[in-house]
């Protein structure tokens, strides 16, 4: 976009932490001065029926989604622990041929098929992790998260295949660019990746629940409901390097496969920026549609989630590709610190066709192009920066 035409349009008035007053005049307006569409483009059908179709009354029914490993379950994974510790293999090593699970694999396959195929994400529930070591923690989650998808995206520029996912506002004075490293809340949001793995080691007072929700449901409702947004996510959009190379991408937020499978790529903060690190003022701003779209999303989200509160020892998966998830704030307390480790996930053998403007992505391409063997487990939080040399903020 030509500097003149940049100088013409300002960003709307959104920001990241979604405000429902906002979200309300502008859909009101819109409908009142527009005369918006109301039919699909872009070869959108008028509805899709999925397993993963679902809604808020899935958590009237656990036991379609958190699974409770039994005492043969646990007691396998603590000899696989041991047993890998025993023949000093690097972490980069973790995979099913070092840390094999004779019994457990046949659930966790079944269990990643359901992730792929099925609702999109299960918990599993019942490892206690009192008695283990901060390395052992590391090794039991990389272990288990092999048999759901076997290739790691690395998670930054280092290699690093795991993130600690806790409030480091307190302890880092570095700009923090994600709200995942902050106590507040996270609006709905996808990660880079098609699974996202996460293990719970340790949970905070007050707050901090994991909220759920089907990207095909929403596509449903706005499809009946508002199929002009439906067209303005399936439009290219401007997403913020942030001062990286290149300095923004284009795509759209919404696909639908050739399988009639929904998939939704975004992080709210890309088009909204993020306290001390705001969106870039010399890149095209998003539309008033676009904002209205993007508050859809985390509305009808919301409308539609379940609310999962993490347990020590909770391992979390979903598929990153068509469910959307948020966090609820929380509060820390004397030893009560929230603190999950972070896994991005791929399965060669149940990963999804994607499409080609994601595949050939720049920043799709950096997750994978990074063997599992070269990459390194952090054991602590850790700064990208204090590693790295990379400007002086969280992502």
């Amino acid at each position: 976009m030509p500097a003149d035409d940049l100088q013409h349009r300002s960003q709307p008035d959104i920001s990241y932490y979604p405000d429902i007053t906002k979200y309300t005049k502008r859909t009101e307006r819109r409908l009142r001065s527009e005369k918006l569409e109301t039919a699909l483009h872009h070869g959108l059908p008028r509805y899709i029926e999925s397993p993963a179709a679902w809604t808020s009354s899935i958590a009237d029914s656990p036991d379609s989604w958190l699974y409770y490993l039994d005492a043969s379950d646990v007691e396998e994974l603590n000899q696989a622990v041991t047993r890998f510790q025993g023949t000093r293999t690097p972490l980069s090593q973790i995979s099913r041929e070092t840390f094999p699970l004779p019994q457990l694999s046949t659930k966790l396959r079944a269990w990643s098929r359901n992730v792929h195929f099925g609702l999109g994400f299960v918990v599993l529930r019942g490892l206690p992790i009192h008695n283990l070591s901060t390395e052992e923690r590391v090794i039991v989650f990389a272990g288990v998260s092999s048999f759901i998808g076997n290739i790691r995206a690395r998670q930054d520029q280092g290699g690093a295949a795991l993130s600690h996912v806790t409030d480091l506002t307190g302890t880092h004075p570095a700009a923090i660019g994600n709200p995942a490293f902050t106590a507040g809340p996270q609006a709905m949001h996808t990660d880079p990746g098609e699974v996202i793995g996460m293990f719970c080691i340790g949970i905070a007072a007050d707050g901090g629940e994991s909220r759920v929700a089907s990207s095909t449901t929403i596509y449903n409702e706005l499809a009946l409901q508002r199929p002009d947004l439906l067209n303005t996510l399936a439009q290219n959009w401007v997403f913020d390097g942030f001062g990286g190379d290149p300095k923004f991408t284009e795509r759209p937020v919404l696909f639908v496969t050739p399988e009639n499978r929904v998939i939704v790529q975004f992080v709210r903060r890309a088009f909204t920026g993020f306290q001390d690190v705001p969106r870039s003022s010399d890149i095209p701003p998003i539309t008033e549609a676009q904002a209205e779209a993007l508050d859809a999303l985390h509305f009808k989200g919301v409308e539609n989630s379940i609310s999962i509160r993490f347990q020590l020892g909770d391992f979390q998966f979903l598929n990153n590709l068509n469910l959307l998830h948020a966090r609820d704030g929380f509060r820390d307390g004397e030893g009560q610190k929230r603190h999950l480790l972070r896994m991005w996930l791929r399965d060669e053998e149940y990963g999804w066709s994607l499409p080609k403007e994601l595949k050939d992505s720049v920043q799709w391409k950096r997750l994978f192009e990074m063997n599992n063997a070269d990459q390194w487990f952090p054991l602590e939080p850790q700064v990208k920066s204090e590693r790295f040399n990379l400007p002086s903020r969280v992502e």
